[in-house]
């Protein structure tokens, strides 16, 4: 009977030692997000922020351009796309020739970029970023498309086709997004 009670208190401690340790995981389990911790979208600059001022060098001449001072038109697209990123091939060769005004930023490493610049064939700025941009907006992901006007972020998305793109468009910079001047918060530059 000693052998018996001895196994008998040893297998009961074994028994409440493991559903201790499955209260303390399931507790932990509870406390980590369920969701991912790669943000859908930005979350640095929000719509209707102004959009964050820099500069970069532009791939296609090398010449230092001011996001500020040489940007393209009253809206436009920045275009942030990644050497190697099938989706961003995708979705430069289905805007290449649409009418909207855009800027590619591209990421990574200096000679991926230069490469992936030489194979697009619109005729637009693209730009070196070696980190401080997508920092700046937020971005994690590519392809990810800022929708700017007026130097305000008007939206932001993740298309991979013309028509996606072009939704994008329409909806960030219709009339009834448009936030109110005095709701607005301004980022800084």
């Amino acid at each position: 009977m000693g052998v018996f009670t001895t196994s008998y208190l040893l297998l009961w401690a074994l028994v409440i030692f493991l559903l201790a340790l499955a209260i303390g995981l399931l507790d932990e389990i509870k406390k980590t997000p369920a969701t991912s911790t790669i943000p859908a979208r930005p979350e640095t600059v929000r719509i209707g922020d102004l959009a964050p001022g820099f500069t970069a060098t532009n791939l296609r001449n090398g010449e230092l351009v001011d996001s500020v001072a040489d940007a393209p038109a009253h809206e436009y697209a920045l275009i942030f796309v990644k050497a190697g990123c099938r989706n961003c091939k995708t979705l430069m060769g289905a805007i290449a020739r649409t009418q909207y005004d855009y800027v590619l930023v591209c990421r990574g490493d200096h000679t991926l970029s230069e490469a992936f610049a030489s194979t697009i064939n619109a005729h637009v700025p693209i730009l070196e970023d070696d980190g401080h941009i997508s920092a700046q907006y937020g971005i994690e992901r590519s392809p990810t498309v800022v929708i700017i006007a007026d130097r305000r972020v008007r939206g932001y998305g993740q298309p991979t086709t013309a028509d996606a793109f072009k939704q994008l468009w329409q909806y960030s910079l219709s009339p009834e997004r448009q936030p109110a001047r005095d709701d607005m918060v301004h980022a800084s530059l």
